[in-house]
């Protein structure tokens, strides 16, 4: 091969890695920031004295329902609160003590009460928004083939730096089309903490609003008491008939 032939060969082989590094850097930079994410999540939910709170409002033609969430943890005892309220008036408050593997559901307003089996690691997760469990479900595959299938799922179409309520945030932007429907997902990690705090899930159909979801979130760390999460008295309530979960019906 002659020299100018090298050179030239030199040079296409430089561009070509330039060229992936324009592509690669930008998705590791991406990857890393809601797999990061994705961990301290994790981690604060395996926490052994915690508050979550998941605030809630979802809009779907109109229909309006606001919901509140709210888990308590210490010492291997978790309670949720779901608090919800929709544009027909029906409001709902329900309790669920997670003790051991059983969960108690209390109707403290009509004194009943009924109690599941189940997995009680659950509850944080249950609490979290969709993207946050599907990047969670990522970081817990086995195989390589497996996590590869997720990662053009959970890395973010753009990250651009925002402030939200004081904190400053990366603004994480999903856009996936499916024909006529555009589903955005826009998620706000504190810098800081690296937890999410503020979310907002909406449909387009034709680029028409169709749905919208806007979540909430906040955080708390080693403040919470045995009065948090002791259950009621429960001789004087009525307790329904028990239903139990098969494991694999919580994933």
């Amino acid at each position: 091969m002659t020299k100018p032939r090298k050179k030239i060969l030199k040079i296409c082989l430089i561009v070509i890695i330039l060229i992936l590094l324009c592509f690669a850097v930008p998705l590791i930079y991406k990857l890393n920031i809601v797999l990061k994410q994705a961990k301290v999540y994790d981690e604060f939910g395996k926490g052994d004295n915690y508050k979550f709170i998941c605030e809630s409002v979802s809009d779907e033609n109109g229909f309006q329902t606001t919901s509140k969430s709210t888990t308590f943890q210490k010492d291997g005892k978790i309670k949720l609160i779901l608090e919800s309220n929709d544009s027909d008036g029906l409001s709902t408050y329900n309790c669920e003590y997670w003790i051991g593997k059983e969960v108690f559901f209390v109707d403290e307003i009509n004194k009943e009460f009924s109690i599941s089996e189940n997995n009680f690691s659950k509850a944080f997760l249950e609490a979290r928004s969709g993207r946050s469990l599907f990047i969670y479900n990522f970081t817990q595959t086995e195989t390589w083939l497996e996590a590869l299938s997720y990662i053009p799922l959970i890395i973010p179409n753009k990250i651009v730096f925002e402030e939200y309520e004081g904190k400053d945030c990366y603004k994480c932007i999903y856009n996936k089309k499916y024909d006529e429907v555009t589903d955005e997902f826009i998620i706000y990690i504190d810098k800081g903490s690296s937890l999410p705090v503020f979310e907002v899930h909406t449909y387009y159909d034709a680029g028409e609003e169709i749905s919208k979801r806007v979540q909430k979130f906040s955080y708390e760390k080693d403040i919470i008491t045995d009065a948090d999460v002791n259950m009621p008295d429960l001789s004087e309530y009525k307790q329904e008939i028990s239903y139990f979960y098969k494991e694999e019906d919580n994933l």
